[in-house]
C-alpha cells in the first residue's frame, strides 16, 4: 500500500523569553533530533498480547477499515484513535475469561499526516 503524506500548515512554534534559556543538552547547535517525524502503530501494549481470529488480525482488520473510511478527511493520529476505540471493544471470550486488546501507537509527530 503505497503513502502520500502532506503535512497541513499547523503553526507550532513556541513564544518564549530567550534570555532566561539555558543549554541543557550535549548538543552544541539547536537540531531536530534523528528521531523526529515518526510513527510507530503497534498492535497492542508491551507486555500484551494482540488477538487473531479466523479471519486475521484485529488491529489490522480494524486499521484497513478506519483508513478506508476516513482517509479523505481525517488525518492518521485522529484515524488511529478510531482504530484504539474500535480494537479495544471487541471482547474474546477465552477459558482466562473476557480479554479485549488496546493497540499502541507512538509518534515523535511535529505536523497532521494525511493519507
Amino acid at each position: 500500500m503505497d503513502f502520500v503524506n502532506s503535512f497541513s500548515a499547523l503553526d507550532c512554534s513556541v513564544q518564549s523569553d530567550r534570555s532566561t534559556l539555558q543549554v541543557d543538552s550535549t548538543l552544541a547547535r539547536s537540531t531536530y533530533p534523528k528521531g523526529a517525524d515518526f510513527l510507530l502503530a503497534f498492535a497492542t501494549t508491551p507486555g500484551y498480547v494482540a488477538w487473531r481470529s479466523a479471519e486475521g488480525s484485529v488491529y489490522v482488520k480494524n486499521l484497513v477499515d478506519v483508513i478506508r473510511e476516513l482517509h479523505k478527511d481525517v488525518h492518521l493520529l485522529d484515524m488511529l484513535t478510531v482504530v484504539n476505540c474500535r480494537v479495544s471493544e471487541e471482547v474474546f471470550t477465552l477459558s482466562e475469561g473476557k480479554l479485549t486488546q488496546i493497540p499502541a501507537p507512538a509518534t515523535t509527530l511535529r505536523a497532521q499526516v494525511y493519507l
